[in-house]
């Protein structure tokens, strides 16, 4: 019986998380004190007395030592003391006299009471397409973080993490390596406890092109997963369909976290991996008779990419302190507070070993500390009525992000400062031959949000409806002093930014309307639910110059689920329902988006070096450019799915087809421009003369004309899905103590640009560059396709104390294919800034031909990958009445990874078994 307490504490755990019925707070003491056959306290237990003649209901749960207590009118009460796994017993109880009552219950356990033990993510039964991962599902894959979790749903894998690189949702899709493409991610919405997680505040990045940070920077990507920790959730939901209408600022799907609540155990765990080490430490606490709970938790994580490596590391550092109150002594209503106090660090370093690096200084330092603060407020009817409830969530957090990067530097000719802070012509500084940069990326995202919601509700004899209606608003602020650095000591001598102060950037703000409504019908032996309602969202704070300002963007919404009569097939019985769903759905840029940093273009004029540092002379004319898209709208994701939901005798199937097609993705396009400069021409400079630096007046130059291409932010990508997703969960085979599940998807993600394309090939003709940009119809689409299956067998022995599960990973089917890229371009334009149509005229012409691009057409062409398998190991064991729990995992077990030939290049694959293990205390 021990591990139906176990699960006993989880249940009872959500029981007080929930709304009940209380007692009043003065009247005769009546105690209960529960316990089994062998007189152990059974905690949690839930006694329900009915009073006699009002029928008014009071019911509490057992504390630790399986006791509650009741202060009750006198009189006559039916009671109710019931207990999972055990037999519900049935008593009469007078509440009479002056002093206490104490009553002996003990409860006898079903002859066979074993709980199911759900080790995978269950797919919702409602009208959308979701996944459910409880606590128990986490414990056995035995997560270092977030991103553990999502080789769970349809199409997931498990793999070796990655903690040495932000870690993004793909929700439905495969992915490419490509920015331009990383709308799917920011369009996916993380909410912890009611307050989401927001990130479009964050403006943490280093100019120029930086290979040691291409792979550690996530701006306009979303969460990183690797900051969440999941030792303190209690249950996650991932909708990968449509949302309600409740939930906005998103594209792809929705993640909502809600964490421990109650209890009074002492909690830690201690993992170690083959590249990592986590330790967590959580307590709880609860008062029953006065309906408060009192939870904090905090863990660690050490991470090295590879453990022969300390130059490259991850660490993060969380902690979370959350307290809850009902008060339930109210006539015709209960009240419900909640506060959450959180915080998070994440720490990432990288240095380059100075013995690789010719003995110079390289390296790389992020600091992300996140201090969170929310509260939320419930107030719940007892009625009937119309009005049934409201809610109230507001939270704000606050962030100190931090990049510091310190760079040997070193030049190997005469190269002028880049430190202009305005256009026009001017004499510059020559950097220093070699010298090491310092940069400061300071960044203080601030975030707030407010959301508010009246719940109504409407019943009849074969209807019932809840209606919804509210408004959320949240703010975006960046108070950081942005990129800190030493301008003649530049990380880039090619930069084209300058430091700029992220607190000057203007406070964006979001706001969204909401209602909707959700109905319940009986048709005789079926059932039809219907879910279906609009958001409407607006930015504001804008300036006039924006197409944003004053728009409002309709997502409509609806959900329909259908379920059929249960019919009979022999002696078993058949569930079956349909359901669909489609809508809208609208992500807004984000502040780095809005507003872009000016870029500086610095062309040299003159660059005369002399030996004597006094007669040298470095003129510059700078060029200053906006590359703001006041026309940028918001991205929008239209979604349509229909599923299928077929139970026989606890042996369930659910499959799900969807389609996607977002055509206002994100992206970063260039646009090209012609910019002159004077080149001056000292060849008659006689330096014998010279007392000090040359003069211009009367230098004689030429005007010479360059291109250069400014990056700006449009709504050009588009990304479309399609696909099958399909779960099997068998019914547990009773003698083995084993079940199957099967879970897989069918993926088809199709990307593409639908921008012109701007290319200027840089291409030098007698000694200048071509200064002609061509315009190109297409840059290329890339499709993916995929098929993926899982096979789980997982076996759960209750009697042992002993869960494992084992794992075949099937990648039936991939294939990749990147689209052809215009070579001819459609028009073009040059110096003039003229667009010009081109023909074959302009073909022939001997500079503009060189706008045709060449490509090899083997890169063009679909790519198939063979089958192949890994396997993955999984192991509990609860010893010491379930006190402690040993676990072990290992991914990439044993693989089948046949080679294969492409272009008679045979291409060998491998994967290498990753493993860990864990000790949970539980006090």
């Amino acid at each position: 019986m021990r591990f139906l307490r176990c699960l006993t504490y989880f249940f009872g755990m959500a029981l007080l998380a929930s709304p009940a019925y209380g007692q009043p707070a003065a009247g005769i003491e009546i105690e209960f004190e529960v316990t089994d056959t062998l007189s152990e306290p059974l905690a949690y237990a839930t006694v329900e007395l009915k009073a006699r003649g009002s029928g008014k209901i009071h019911a509490a749960t057992t504390d630790f030592t399986g006791k509650c207590t009741f202060a009750l009118p006198a009189g006559l009460y039916d009671a109710s003391i019931a207990y999972v796994g055990y037999e519900t017993r049935h008593m009469t109880v007078e509440s009479a006299g002056e002093g206490p009552s104490h009553y002996e219950v003990r409860l006898r356990a079903f002859a066979f009471a074993i709980r199911d033990v759900v080790v995978t993510a269950s797919e919702s039964k409602g009208g959308t397409s979701s996944s459910t991962i409880d606590r128990k599902a986490m414990e056995h894959i035995q997560p270092s973080s977030f991103a553990d979790l999502l080789a769970l749903l349809p199409g997931g894998s498990s793999s070796s993490p990655q903690l040495s690189e932000p870690n993004t949702i793909h929700l439905r899709e495969i992915g490419v390596s490509d920015d331009d493409y990383a709308t799917s991610s920011l369009g996916t919405s993380f909410v912890i406890d009611g307050a989401p997680v927001r990130n479009d505040a964050n403006m943490q990045y280093v100019p120029g092109i930086d290979q040691l940070l291409e792979r550690k920077t996530f701006i306009n990507k979303g969460v990183d997963m690797r900051s969440i920790s999941t030792d303190e959730i209690r249950h996650v939901e991932i909708v990968r369909g449509i949302p309600s209408v409740e939930y906005g600022d998103l594209t792809s799907g929705l993640v909502k976290i809600e964490r421990k609540r109650g209890g009074n155990a002492l909690a830690a765990r201690f993992k170690a991996d083959m590249d990592s080490k986590l330790f967590y430490l959580g307590k709880g606490f609860e008062i029953p008779d006065r309906r408060l709970t009192v939870n904090l938790g905090a863990d660690l994580l050490d991470s090295k990419a590879d453990p022969r490596n300390k130059l490259e590391n991850y660490k993060r550092l969380t902690g979370s302190l959350r307290v809850h109150k009902t008060w339930d002594g109210f006539s015709g209503h209960t009240i419900a507070l909640g506060t959450n106090l959180d915080y998070t660090g994440s720490f990432d370093n990288r240095k380059v070993d100075p013995e690789s690096n010719n003995g110079n200084l390289d390296e790389f330092k992020s600091e992300y500390n996140r201090f969170a603060l929310s509260a939320d407020f419930d107030y719940m009817s007892k009625d009937d009525g119309f009005f049934r409830a409201l809610e109230v969530v507001a939270s704000v957090d606050y962030s100190r992000d931090r990049i510091e990067r310190r760079k040997f530097c070193q030049v190997t000719r005469p190269t002028a400062v880049p430190n202009s802070l305005s256009p026009g012509e001017h004499d510059a500084q020559f950097l220093e031959p070699s010298y090491i940069a310092d940069l400061t990326v300071d960044g203080q995202p601030l975030n707030a949000y407010a959301k508010a919601v009246a719940k109504f509700g409407i019943e009849s004899a074969t209807t019932s409806s809840t209606i919804i209606a509210g408004a959320d608003w949240s703010l975006d602020k960046n108070l950081g002093r942005g990129q800190v650095y030493d301008m003649l000591r530049p990380l880039s001598s090619d930069a084209s930014t300058r430091p700029r102060a992220y607190s000057d950037i203007p406070a964006q703000h979001d706001l969204g309307l909401f209602v909707e409504d959700d109905t319940s019908v009986k048709l005789g032996r079926s059932r039809l639910d219907v879910m279906a309602g609009v958001r409407v969202t607006t930015m504001l704070n804008l300036s006039e110059a924006y197409a944003l300002r004053g728009r409002f963007y309709f997502d409509p919404r609806a959900n329909v689920r259908f379920s059929f009569p249960a019919a009979k097939l022999g002696r078993r019985t058949l569930e079956t329902a349909v359901s669909g769903g489609v809508g809208w759905h609208t992500k807004t840029p984000t502040m780095s988006q809005l507003y872009p940093a000016p870029l500086y273009y610095d062309f040299q004029q003159l660059n005369y070096y002399h030996s004597d540092p006094a007669f040298r002379r470095i003129n510059m004319v700078t060029y200053v450019v906006d590359p703001t898209n006041y026309s940028l709208g918001a991205a929008r994701n239209f979604k349509w799915e229909v599923r299928g939901d077929i139970t026989l005798d606890g042996n369930r199937l659910s499959f799900t087809y969807f389609e996607e097609d977002m055509e206002s993705g994100f992206r970063t396009a260039n646009r090209y421009a012609s910019y002159t400069r004077k080149q001056y021409d000292y060849s008659g400079v006689d330096d014998t003369q010279l007392t000090g630096p040359p003069s211009l007046d009367g230098m004689p130059y030429t005007i010479d004309t360059l291109v250069r291409a400014s990056a700006t932010v449009t709504n050009g990508s588009r990304t479309r899905k399609r696909g099958v997703e399909f779960t099997f969960s068998s019914q547990r085979i009773e003698s083995l103590r084993t079940r199957l599940t099967i879970t897989g998807a069918w993926f088809r993600t199709e990307y593409d640009n639908s921008d012109p394309v701007y290319y200027n090939p840089e291409t030098v003709i007698n000694g200048k560059s071509l200064v002609y940009t061509g315009i190109y119809a297409s840059d290329g689409n890339y499709i993916r396709e995929m098929w993926h299956t899982n096979f789980m067998i997982d076996t759960d022995i209750p009697r042992l104390g002993l869960g494992f599960s084992f794992t075949f990973q099937c990648r039936w089917h991939y294939r990749q294919y990147n689209g052809f890229k215009s070579s001819r371009p459609f028009a073009y334009f040059g110096p003039d800034g003229a667009v010009h149509a081109y023909t074959d005229e302009s073909a022939a012409d001997p500079l503009l031909k060189w706008l045709i691009r060449s490509y090899n057409e083997a890169a063009y062409r679909w790519e198939n990958v063979p089958f192949y398998m890994t396997t993955n190991l999984k192991v509990t064991k609860k010893l010491f009445r379930e006190k402690v729990m040993a676990a072990m995992f290992v991914t990439q077990m044993f693989n089948y990874m046949p080679s294969y030939v492409v272009d008679g290049v045979r291409v060998r694959r491998h994967a290498s078994p990753y493993f860990g293990m864990e000790v949970n205390f539980r006090l």
